[in-house]
């Protein structure tokens, strides 16, 4: 799932995505809210005009 991959316990998972085995393993691990799903639209939302700039700039050389 999208959210996994920012959780600490993604490694060692082997239950179900935000179910009751999901929460009790998240919770071993300190974790107390659901694991937070950022998209690449997020990252660039969140990019300053430098930022976005280096990012186009990438996108046209590669």
């Amino acid at each position: 799932m999208k959210g996994c991959k920012n959780c600490p316990a993604f490694a060692k998972c082997t239950v179900t995505y935000r179910g009751s085995g999901c929460a009790a393993l998240r919770s071993t691990y300190g974790v107390e809210t659901e694991p937070e799903i950022i998209t690449n639209a997020d990252r660039i939302r969140e990019m300053d005009d430098n930022e976005l700039s280096e990012f186009f700039d990438g996108m046209q050389s590669g």
